[in-house]
Formats: C-alpha cells, sequence, structure tokens
C-alpha cells in the first residue's frame, strides 16, 4: 500500500508539473443525446458521482475493467496544489489512475501509472523517429475517433512539447475537433496511453 501512494504521489506531481493528462469521452453534442462535459461536471455533486464518471472514462479510455477498480474520491477547495473540484484515485491489479473532475473549468483529467511502466528518458533521437513515423500520432487520432466514438472532424493534429535539448519522458499530442474543444494526450515511450485530458 505504501508503494501505491508513493505512484500516485508521483502521477500527481508530474500531472501538476507538466499539465499532462487525460479525458471523458462521452462529453459530444446535446443533438446525440449526450451531455456535454459542463454538465457532466455539474452532476458531480458526491463522492459517488465523481467516482462513477470516474471510472467509466477509465473504462472507456484505458480499457480497465471498472469493476475490477477500487479507490476513493475526495473534494478539493482552496488547495495550495490541487484545482478546485473532486479528485479520484482507482487502481486496479496493473494500474494507478488518478483522475481530476474540476469545477470552474470544463476540463476532466485522467491519469494512470504502474510498476510495469516507469518513465523512462526519450533521447532526442528516438523522439525524431517517433515524429516521423507519426504512429502515435495516429493511435491518438484513432483512440479518439473509434475507442471514444467522437466523430467530429478533428481540425487540427500535432505533436507537442517536442523542443529539442528538452529532456523528455512522454510523448505528447494534441487534438483540436471542428468546434475548438481539445484533446490532450501523453503516451509512454513505446506508445501506450498514459494519459488524456479534455477540456471543452
Amino acid at each position: 500500500m505504501k508503494k501505491r501512494k508513493m505512484i500516485l504521489s508521483v502521477m500527481l506531481l508530474l500531472s501538476i508539473t507538466t499539465g499532462c493528462a487525460a479525458g471523458e469521452a462521452k462529453a459530444l453534442s446535446d443533438s446525440k443525446g449526450r451531455m456535454s462535459l459542463s454538465q457532466q461536471i455539474a452532476k458531480c455533486n458526491s463522492k459517488e458521482s465523481a467516482i462513477f464518471v470516474a471510472e467509466n472514462g477509465i473504462e472507456k479510455i484505458f480499457g480497465a475493467n471498472k469493476y475490477a477498480l477500487a479507490g476513493d474520491a475526495s473534494y478539493n477547495q482552496d488547495s495550495s496544489i490541487q484545482p478546485d473540484g473532486w479528485f479520484v484515485q482507482l487502481y486496479d491489479e496493473d494500474w494507478d489512475y488518478a483522475v481530476w473532475i474540476t469545477e470552474d473549468k470544463n476540463r476532466i483529467h485522467f491519469v494512470r501509472g504502474g510498476e510495469a511502466y516507469p518513465l523512462e528518458f526519450i533521447s532526442a533521437q528516438e523522439m525524431k523517429e517517433i515524429i516521423e513515423s507519426e504512429e502515435i500520432l495516429d493511435s491518438a487520432k484513432a483512440l479518439v475517433a473509434e475507442q471514444l466514438g467522437d466523430d467530429r472532424e478533428i481540425r487540427d493534429a500535432y505533436f507537442d512539447n517536442t523542443e529539442e535539448g528538452a529532456p523528455h519522458n512522454s510523448v505528447d499530442v494534441t487534438l483540436v475537433m471542428e468546434d475548438g474543444h481539445i484533446y490532450m494526450l501523453t503516451f509512454y515511450k513505446d506508445g501506450t496511453l498514459r494519459s488524456l485530458l479534455y477540456l471543452e
């Protein structure tokens, strides 16, 4: 349990310092009978509802079995390190998950980490090869369109935070949808999804 808490603490620190992360996939247009992100956040008025949103997002984004997840949620207000809103910590046999459901901004952020996936340094040459292959970029597009079922047109898609000379331990991708809403995804070096942030 001590090691699990340490992993979650590292995930929290990395999320705050890098701005990387994850989003709720069902936040599409009302014309399709689905709630907007702001509507979902408004309904997160209890620990149970926050955990429900987190579990469903983790299942849809990462393919986890939501019935195998355990954990808790807490509400943060006026914290020096956490945004106002719900912070949900869940875990299963392989992964630790952290979910931020932010109250004053229309965003949901999902991050996961595990002992089998430590953050590894990505060399400049490795990053160059990753960008040139575009496999991770294509993977991000497919995840949003197919796995999350978002049929809006992707207006722009690009690798982010790829400055030469800067240290990197993840591959960041930004997708801008036709209505201006944004997905920001981060991947481990091998292409495994680490986090997803959805901004409405």
